[in-house]
């Protein structure tokens, strides 16, 4: 689990080889996830991956996104299964299984606001499962892109503009809101980026980058 994210990483392997950096250059279904202003930028379709991580724990993405009109729109399912836990009531109970996992159900809206800049929202249903133990909790993102120049653009992306908490057993858990302050560069066919990610809660600054 991330301080602020549903999960460590997020979904598109070029993503994630740029260390999460994608701010201002993720497009297409998985700028859900990392800025939904992205969407507008026109890379529509579907994509998914899936991952085998243990031999009961896998991981799976699966998003799609599309243009109706000047909105841009995105879907998408993220699912970290945690396969069976055996549950039992004391030392003597042989045990029953019972199923563990995180899930992530997300839709996003962008469009242009005029020029080159983007504007987006994520709306997100977390679905969580550990055995007995099951919480639901909503969360909002906001996110804006603006290119700049043909080979220059910048991306802001608000996480958790809204959180509503997931509760355990009584115990209530929020995910801070987190600043993300990207920008691409593209110069002779490579694209460079950085990013530094804020959470509004006194942690301390993260900072990545990656070429493309």
């Amino acid at each position: 689990m991330g301080r602020t994210n549903f999960l460590t990483h997020g979904p598109g392997s070029l993503e994630e080889a740029l260390g999460g950096a994608a701010a201002a250059y993720s497009s297409g279904p998985n700028a859900i996830y990392y800025n939904p202003a992205g969407l507008a930028a026109g890379a529509g379709g579907i994509t998914g991956e899936y991952t085998k991580l243990l031999p009961e724990v896998s991981y799976s993405w699966l998003g799609s996104a599309f243009s109706l009109g000047e909105q841009s729109f995105g879907m998408g399912v993220i699912s970290l299964d945690l396969g069976e836990i055996t549950r039992r009531q004391d030392s003597m109970d042989p045990g029953s299984p019972a199923n563990s996992y995180q899930r992530a159900y997300l839709l996003g809206v962008s469009r242009y606001l005029g020029g080159r800049a983007r504007f987006g929202t994520t709306f997100g249903l977390l679905d969580f499962r550990l055995a007995d133990y099951q919480s639901n909790a909503h969360f909002v993102d906001f996110g804006l892109t603006n290119q700049f120049t043909s080979n220059l653009s910048a991306g802001v992306n608000l996480k958790n503009a809204y959180f509503s908490g997931l509760n355990f057993a009584g115990n209530k858990e929020v995910y801070p809101k987190e600043l993300r302050l990207g920008a691409s560069l593209t110069s002779g066919g490579a694209v460079l980026l950085g990013q530094v990610e804020k959470p509004l809660d006194g942690s301390k600054p993260r900072f990545s980058a990656g070429v493309s």
